[in-house]
């Protein structure tokens, strides 16, 4: 008890000096420093623009396109570690394992950057952007390509851990499995020439940095 009392009394002396002080002197000279986490994420595949070319098996050369607007859920986990530069700016590399659309699940990995609203104090608002480049699970996809951008917000737990609640928007490119539509199955790698698609998702993620 003596501890906690300890621990939420000097939190509420640092809301009290942060309110006093929109930057605090600490803060202005933070400089460099590591951190490191975990992201669980729910991600939602909503739209997805397909062209494939490929050869029937009556040697005819075929072209599709088609939008697919459906939803499905994929889950992605992430592990991230990065730099905290000055009082404002997060910079992080992540890799993990996650879903683009209904069968296509790669391993990321990822170049990210935060921008903080206000100066952080271990909480508070910020836009994040990010990018980078997919393993396919499946060994015949070719890889896949991506790009986020969204807002969060993080929570302060105390003993120097954070969370953050995250949301935002991802396109990415892809070349998934195509299916022949005269026959029901899936085109055989030596029959397809093209197939890339452009999927849109939105992620809502939670995450514990240290």
């Amino acid at each position: 008890m003596k501890r906690l009392a300890c621990i939420l009394f000097f939190l509420q002396f640092c809301c009290h000096m942060y309110a006093e002080e929109p930057v605090i002197s600490n803060h202005n000279n933070r400089g460099v420093k590591f951190k490191y986490g975990l992201e669980w994420g729910m991600s939602g595949n909503i739209l997805n623009y397909n062209i494939s070319t490929f050869i029937t098996d009556v040697q005819s050369l075929v072209q599709l396109k088609s939008v697919d607007p459906f939803f499905h859920i994929n889950g992605e986990i992430k592990a991230f570690a990065g730099l905290d530069v000055g009082n404002r700016l997060n910079v992080f590399i992540a890799a993990g394992y996650a879903g683009i659309q209904k069968n296509l699940r790669f391993f990321p990995i990822e170049l990210n950057g935060e921008f903080f609203i206000k100066p952080f104090y271990f909480k508070g608002g910020y836009f994040h952007v990010g990018g980078g480049w997919g393993l396919c699970e499946n060994p015949n996809h070719r890889n896949a390509l991506y790009g986020r951008g969204g807002y969060g917000y993080r929570i302060d737990i105390g003993n120097g851990i954070a969370m953050d609640i995250k949301s935002c928007l991802q396109v990415s490119f892809s070349h998934p499995d195509v299916n022949d539509k005269y026959t029901g199955k899936t085109v055989p790698i030596a029959n397809l020439r093209q197939s890339n698609s452009i999927s849109l998702n939105t992620i809502i993620s939670v995450a514990l940095i240290f």
